[in-house]
């Protein structure tokens, strides 16, 4: 997901997407990263799912929007920015992540290898437990 880190909820995510976005807080042009689409596209999710993520984030105070000319539109949009709550858990999370080791070393918590979890036997259709009727089949 782009360095942000995968450990992460998606609004916390967004939360440190919008971090170096500040300097543009109250400008009539913005960068496209403000924007749900471009947001969207920096987490590798649907747009879908990031506007019902922003719409938590906002309800919690750590991120509000405006309208704002953004590159390449003639009306403007909205944009995203983070509120002093949320550009104070910006800083925090920036400080835990720096504190600590990354994740991606394949340990665990403890330091021990990480074991993977074999996948479940795959779940079987109930469709061919009906006979022609709709009813079940009697074996």
């Amino acid at each position: 997901m782009n360095g942000v880190g995968d450990d992460l909820s998606v609004r916390l995510q967004i939360v440190l997407l919008l971090a170096p976005c500040s300097r543009w807080k109250g400008n009539k042009a913005c960068p496209r990263d403000m924007t749900q689409v471009g947001l969207a596209e920096n987490l590798g999710l649907p747009r879908p799912h990031v506007t019902v993520e922003l719409g938590r984030a906002v309800k919690k105070g750590l991120v509000e929007f405006a309208r704002a000319y953004v590159n390449g539109n003639k009306r403007q949009v909205k944009v995203y920015n983070l509120t002093a709550t949320g550009e104070s858990l910006a800083v925090q999370l920036t400080q835990l992540r720096r504190e600590q080791p990354s994740s991606r070393s394949g340990k665990g918590i403890s330091g021990g290898e990480r074991v993977e979890r074999a996948d479940p036997e795959p779940r079987q259709s109930r469709a061919h437990d009906r006979d022609d009727s709709g009813g079940l089949a009697v074996g």
